[in-house]
């Protein structure tokens, strides 16, 4: 009974750490939403096809980062991060960078 009852704040600990990472996320998005509001004010040179365009590959990015960063927290409150899994996240943003880079430079 003991041993169930220790599985089950397991369990319950594990959906809080969850719950917070998702409400982290949720905050941070929100703060960046605010933010881009600011860039509002010098979108104004863009056509509104370049505008479009612009704020779905900036919403891209935001539910990118939303989604791994909660993936990130759960794996973490069940167990630590390996030196693998980091060097991955590492070489695969490091590459994703490039290629992006590569082609807004046309």
């Amino acid at each position: 009974m003991r041993r169930l009852a220790d599985n089950l704040r397991d369990d319950i600990r594990s959906n809080m750490r969850g719950l917070r990472a998702d409400l982290a996320a949720t905050a941070e998005a929100a703060r960046a939403n605010a933010k881009s509001a600011d860039f509002q004010s010098w979108a104004g040179s863009y056509s509104p096809e370049g505008h479009r365009i612009l704020k779905e590959a900036e919403m891209m990015v935001q539910s990118f980062r939303d989604d791994i960063r909660v993936e990130l927290r759960q794996h973490a409150g069940s167990k630590a991060l390996t030196p693998v899994a980091l060097e991955t996240v590492r070489t695969v943003l490091d590459q994703a960078r490039i290629s992006i880079r590569n082609s807004l430079r046309g």
